[in-house]
């Protein structure tokens, strides 16, 4: 099994695109790729590039069999798109965490909200002013209690939206006793 990988891992690291620079000195050809820190030099274009090809193979053998192969320098092109990668795994677990505060602060914020609502006195003062217009929404004609009734439909519409995102946090939960 260990064979198969090591095969896996050599296939991977020679099918890696480096840049390869060419300069041809008195009728010799010599290619570099600086990454690696690998030379070649042929009489030709073709020798030059076998030769570059099996110290190429052979410095990947050289560190898989010492266990090394992660110390290989990767062509800059791979190395810039994980290091892009590396930094938005980075960001978006900051934006997560961040999140999850926003939610638990408010969340916090939502049930204190609740508990200073419902347990103060106030909750008997808004009941009283209820009644109080209620009898005064009994005395008055059809056609204002048709405004009122128009207007108060018009608020409550405006009011909606707010309800439905309050709704879930103002619901007693059972069991739980505030």
């Amino acid at each position: 099994m260990e064979g198969h990988i090591k095969k896996h891992k050599l296939d991977y690291l020679l099918s890696l695109q480096y840049p390869v620079l060419l300069e041809k000195r008195n009728d010799r050809f010599f290619l570099v790729i600086t990454e690696l820190s690998l030379i070649a030099e042929g009489k030709n274009l073709e020798s030059a590039y076998e030769e570059l090809c099996a110290r190429k193979k052979k410095l990947f053998e050289d560190a898989l069999e010492s266990g090394i192969e992660d110390t290989v320098n990767l062509p800059d092109k791979i190395q810039r798109r994980n290091q892009v990668f590396y930094q938005l795994k980075i960001f978006l677990v900051k934006s997560l965490i961040v999140c999850l505060l926003a939610v638990s602060l408010s969340t916090l914020i939502a049930v204190e909200i609740r508990d200073k609502l419902f347990k103060s006195n106030n909750v008997s003062n808004i009941m009283n002013e209820a009644l109080i217009a209620t009898e005064r929404f009994a005395v008055l004609s059809k056609p204002d209690k048709e405004e009122k009734i128009g207007r108060l439909r018009n608020a409550l519409g405006e009011l909606r939206p707010f309800i439905h995102e309050f709704q879930a946090v103002l619901k007693e939960e059972p069991g739980i006793k505030h």
